[in-house]
């Protein structure tokens, strides 16, 4: 089998699920499989999920107690057959043609990981993004390595186009990440994604660029990422720690330090964003500056 597509499921609408789904089953490209890891959903989405796997025989569904986003993918890489495999958030949907041309690709090159550009979707709008300047992808990959890391921590512009800080969007060698151990840090709840590409993108011999916006990303949705959250300072302060210790391994790259520090400046506006100076906040103005300044 040549790709497993993972999906975590934790209370998905069944359309928002079904249209994501669908996305994949319709594939041109029919060497696949879905694995939906039902991340202690209510009845309704994991019954939603065994109906899936009742009709069809590529489907399989994992039924778990709550561990958040990384610990459902950590599960969906443990039960994958394929050889590569393809993350996938259930509220998004991936172009029909995407494993076909995912397929030809990696049959001409050898790499551990393939990324591609996306659909950014509101509603009817869809704005997609694509990397601009593709000769930078002609470069060694030891030479531009270094950018792609500093991208990931939204450090270089030179890949601002396409999300490399997310693991929807790409596909990792299945023999790569079992090979490397490649596991989400479970006790990060925000921006796993970027501390697992740091060390994908890190230990990787190869990173192939695939130019088409066949992942589509929906906006208008209450995502874990958007709105007022009181636990955003102990989450995003989680995920900052774990930038700067990657930043302390690589102490022979002084230039990760500082793209580190930049992560961790976003983090700050983030938790500024969603906690403290949100308008959904019910504290008085002066308690929040207050309560910041003493965290």
């Amino acid at each position: 089998m040549k790709f497993s597509c993972v999906l975590p499921v934790y209370n998905t609408e069944k359309e928002t699920l079904h249209q994501c789904v669908s996305s994949v089953l319709n594939q041109t490209f029919r060497d696949y499989e879905i694995i939906l890891v039902d991340d202690g959903s209510n009845q309704n989405t994991a019954f939603i999920c065994d109906c899936y796997a009742d009709q069809y025989s590529n489907i399989k569904v994992i039924h778990q107690e709550n561990m958040g986003l990384a610990g459902a993918r950590n599960t969906g890489i443990d039960h994958v057959s394929g050889d590569w495999i393809v993350h996938i958030d259930a509220d998004d949907w991936i172009d029909a043609d995407l494993l076909q041309k995912l397929s030809c690709a990696i049959e001409n090159n050898i790499c551990d990981i393939v990324f591609w550009g996306y659909r950014a979707c509101i509603g009817n709008k869809k704005v997609e993004y694509l990397l601009k300047n593709e000769s930078i992808m002609e470069d060694k990959y030891e030479i531009r390595k270094h950018e792609m890391i500093k991208a990931i921590m939204f450090a270089s512009k030179k890949f601002n186009d396409v999300a490399l800080n997310t693991t929807w969007g790409k596909a990792f060698r299945t023999k790569y990440v079992k090979q490397n151990n490649l596991k989400f840090n479970p006790d990060l709840k925000r921006s796993q994604d970027v501390i697992y590409n740091l060390y994908a993108f890190d230990r990787a011999a190869e990173v192939l660029y695939l130019p088409t916006a066949s992942y589509n990303y929906r906006l208008d949705n209450d995502s874990l990422s958007r709105g007022y959250n009181t636990k955003t300072f102990e989450r995003m302060t989680k995920t900052a720690n774990a930038c700067l210790e990657f930043a302390d391994k690589h102490s022979d790259t002084p230039e990760y330090k500082i793209a580190a520090f930049v992560f961790c400046r976003r983090c700050f506006r983030n938790i500024i964003l969603q906690d403290y100076m949100n308008k959904s906040n019910p504290q008085k103005r002066g308690i929040k500056k207050r309560d910041l300044k003493k965290d």
